[in-house]
């Protein structure tokens, strides 16, 4: 496995390198310009410089020192990045623009900002501002006609650039640019935006509508209904992701930073997006566990006694790891590079990737502290029970801390999971052990400890780490991604993660297979719980790379290769 992902990395490593060679090699014959970038986005704001090699001659921290003294505003910060071609230098500023009533006054000094750097050399000044605000100097001309063009932007931001030589940027003399902001643009685009929210919601219900009309035509049976309710799921998640697309493409993302603040601005512009995509989580979980009633039932379930807690504990695993390792992300890529402010450059990455490894190892350690906290449990009383796995998980070398129950019954699931780095915890949940047999059970119970005696958790720790660590040193090598490495990282994340996941699903199951002394108690285990979650065998397309745990069919057939391969005549705690 580890010659498999040396492999692997190597040959990315490999592919970057070579594209940054040829890209290199192209640009031999041109001096490459000083790239200036001016932010006024947001809450927070700052110019990055990214310096060629061949512009500098001194090292990248003496010429930090000298950006951050020319600045006439006060720099709050700064950072340094290094790639093959540019060092990069980023300096947070608190005062690079002022509020003037619902306006905005930019004050900018080429002059200032370009000090280090001779006359003569090429640069190319890009000002970052928001898609709703029309910048005017005092004497009332827009951008354009001082020298600066639009450039086309997907995203929140508007693009203004200039490309000259320094010395042409610096006869602009003091710019002082009038952020005017149109409000009838805002109230406009907050409407359709919170229009989207309701159509989001209508349609969820509609699709619901339309759901339980096929069900109910077509005699769907109970197993089937989570996988044809799938289906009618898209046309409400393509208007969830059309409104996330909305107020990132159109600006008001960053006009409510600005006018609001970081924490308003974040709440206005993700709250009716989040709305929507929790509304619709939350009702086909509901519709389903209705459909399955009726179904069972033969008839309309004339009443729903499905408690809130069931339906909170089945989205607690899936939101907590997520809004956790998102914000993790976002922290880690504002760390800067010279967090240490070494010489070398090697020690300062080195350096940064440790600080990241750090708060990664804190958030994965501190995550099941959470998960535990927000879960809707009780402590497992059935002393039986109890018992048979205590003396289960001693024979193995675990203690767990806590064992509970979670309630399932009515939402119609069947699971069992561990969590925790330092004091294990085991959940079960209450409708996988009232249907499960003895010998069901046991596997089940051999599973969650093989997770543990493997240290399955620790090593998803640690893909993280070396997932992370590689994808920074691509960027590194080719930097072209900008901000948007944060949701492409999150995306080789769950790749990468989803694929040794998988792939400890499947030693769990060879470690209960094992220590029961055949395989028919686990391949039972996994065709009763298929039938309890009303789940389907297999699973089809692309969206197999993105499950954490192989299909039921995949995982039957890696146990059949397997039978008659284990010691017989194990002593059980299950079976008498």
């Amino acid at each position: 496995m580890i010659k498999k992902t040396s492999s692997i990395l190597i040959i990315f490593v490999i592919i970057f390198s070579f594209l940054q060679l040829v890209s290199s090699a192209m640009a031999k014959s041109d001096t490459p310009p000083l790239l200036i970038e001016i932010h006024v986005t947001g809450d927070t704001n700052f110019i990055v410089y990214k310096v060629p090699r061949q512009m500098y001659d001194g090292s990248a921290n003496a010429l930090e020192k000298e950006l951050v003294s020319s600045q006439k505003l006060h720099v709050d910060r700064s950072r340094v990045e290094y790639s093959a071609s540019f060092t990069t230098i980023t300096l947070f500023m608190k005062d690079l623009y002022e509020k003037e009533g619902k306006n905005l006054i930019l004050h900018v000094s080429p002059k200032d900002i370009t000090s280090p750097f001779h006359a003569k050399q090429p640069v190319q000044v890009t000002l970052f501002t928001n898609k709703m605000i029309d910048w005017r100097t005092e004497e009332g001309k827009n951008l354009n006609e001082i020298g600066f063009r639009p450039v086309f932007s997907l995203l929140s931001e508007r693009k203004d650039e200039f490309i000259g030589d320094i010395n042409s940027f610096r006869n602009m003399g003091i710019l002082t640019l009038k952020g005017n902001i149109n409000e009838n643009e805002v109230v406009l685009k907050t409407l359709i935006y919170i229009l989207l929210t309701i159509i989001s919601m209508v349609v969820t219900t509609w699709m619901g509508t339309l759901l339980r009309k096929h069900v109910r035509t077509n005699h769907v049976i109970p197993a089937n209904v989570r996988s044809v309710s799938q289906k009618y799921q898209i046309p409400a998640l393509l208007l969830v992701a059309l409104q996330l697309g909305y107020v990132i493409m159109t600006g008001l993302f960053l006009g409510y930073e600005i006018f609001l603040g970081g924490i308003g601005g974040v709440l206005m512009a993700f709250g009716p997006f989040v709305i929507s995509a929790f509304f619709m989580i939350v009702y086909f979980i509901y519709l389903q566990q209705r459909i399955i009633k009726e179904i069972e039932n033969g008839e309309l379930a004339k009443e729903d006694n499905t408690p809130v807690s069931e339906i909170w504990s089945m989205l607690v695993p899936l939101v907590v790891p997520i809004v956790i390792t998102i914000l993790v992300n976002i922290v880690i890529y504002f760390i800067p590079v010279n967090i240490a402010k070494f010489d070398s450059m090697v020690t300062n990455i080195i350096t940064s990737y440790m600080v990241q490894i750090c708060i990664i190892t804190v958030a994965y350690i501190s995550a099941p502290y959470i998960y535990n906290l927000l879960l809707p449990k009780r402590k497992l009383k059935e002393r039986e029970l109890l018992d048979r796995i205590n003396l289960l998980s001693a024979k193995h070398g675990i203690h767990f801390n806590n064992i509970y129950v979670q309630s399932s019954k009515n939402i119609r699931i069947a699971n069992a999971m561990v969590s925790g780095y330092i004091h294990k915890n085991l959940y079960l949940y209450d409708y996988l052990v009232e249907n499960l047999k003895n010998q069901e059970l046991e596997a089940v119970i051999l599973h969650e400890i093989a997770h543990i005696k493997r240290k399955h958790l620790v090593k998803l720790l640690g893909v993280t780490c070396v997932t992370l660590i590689t994808f920074q040193a691509i960027l590194y090598f080719h930097p072209i991604f900008g901000w948007t490495s944060i949701p492409l990282y999150l995306i080789v994340l769950l790749l990468v993660s989803s694929f040794y996941m998988r792939r400890y699903e499947l030693e769990a199951d060879r470690f209960a297979a094992f220590h029961m002394g055949d395989t028919n108690g686990m391949i039972s285990a996994l065709l009763t719980l298929s039938r309890l979650n009303y789940t389907s065998t297999s699973v089809k397309g692309p969206i197999k790379y993105f499950k954490t745990h192989p299909s039921i069919d995949v995982r039957v057939r890696h146990l059949q290769q397997l039978h008659g391969q284990f010691p017989k005549n194990r002593r059980s705690s299950f079976r008498h």
